[in-house]
């Protein structure tokens, strides 16, 4: 027969050890969940720098596109595959758009008017645009500058419709007198703003979004090198077409 207090140091025992192997087991399943989680974390960590390096090389490969002579008429919206994954890309005129910055009060009115503004509504608009630029003698002397069509909600005294018109025509790199609507909506690069296809000078806005709708966008300008165009960066930001 076995003593009592023998029996009571066994079940002490049993019972150490089942705690031990539960206090171990519970270490690892927790362990396993954080290396989970800290995976999942990384991994939605990393997502962002994934998309935005497929979208670069899908925006040099819609550039390539675009500049390469006789490629024939690129669609302005389309889809490039990087990695297995379809990369949605668009280009668009930005020259002859509403420049924010350089153009004044009066004709930027006639440009608002042109895309459908009532012409009260474009006028105060304008006319807001150049008190916020702090234009004085000339356009020349504004103190604020726009860089991007984002900033036009900083802008007080703005009406709804006028805001919307001028994110979606605006430009902080037009570089000249507004061309219009026909031209900027042209579904290729001949017959628009330059009349004949792509020349040293136009200015594109290229767009790329991933299927979780991060966009990245550029503005590049065709220059003239060594007998050949190519695009030079001219401003890159997460400003998609709208």
């Amino acid at each position: 027969m076995q003593h009592p207090g023998r029996r009571d140091r066994q079940r002490g025992f049993a019972l150490l050890a089942a705690l031990f192997v539960l206090v171990i087991g519970t270490a690892l399943v927790a362990r396993m969940t954080g290396d989970g989680l800290a995976a999942r974390r990384m991994a939605a960590t990393a997502d962002p720098f994934i998309d935005a390096a497929r979208a670069d090389i899908a925006l040099d490969a819609l550039a390539a596109d675009l500049i390469r002579p006789g490629n024939g008429p690129v669609p302005r919206q389309g889809s490039r595959r990087v990695d297995g994954v379809d990369i949605g890309v668009e280009w668009r005129l930005e020259s002859g758009r509403i420049d924010l910055n350089f153009l004044a009060e009066k004709p930027m009115a006639e440009a608002l008017v042109a895309v459908g503004l009532d012409p009260a509504d474009a006028r105060s608009a304008a006319r807001a645009i150049a008190a916020w630029r702090g234009d004085g003698a000339g356009v020349h002397d504004s103190q604020m500058a726009f860089w991007s069509p984002e900033d036009i909600d900083r802008v007080p005294d703005l009406s709804p419709a006028a805001r919307r018109a001028l994110r979606r025509w605006g430009s902080v790199a037009a570089r000249g007198p507004f061309a219009g609507v026909a031209a900027l909506d042209a579904e290729s690069l001949d017959g628009a703003v330059t009349g004949s296809g792509l020349v040293a000078g136009v200015m594109l806005r290229l767009s790329a979004a991933s299927p979780a709708g991060r966009c990245r966008s550029r503005v590049v300008m065709a220059a003239a090198r060594d007998g050949r165009l190519v695009f030079r960066r001219v401003l890159e930001d997460g400003q998609c077409p709208g």
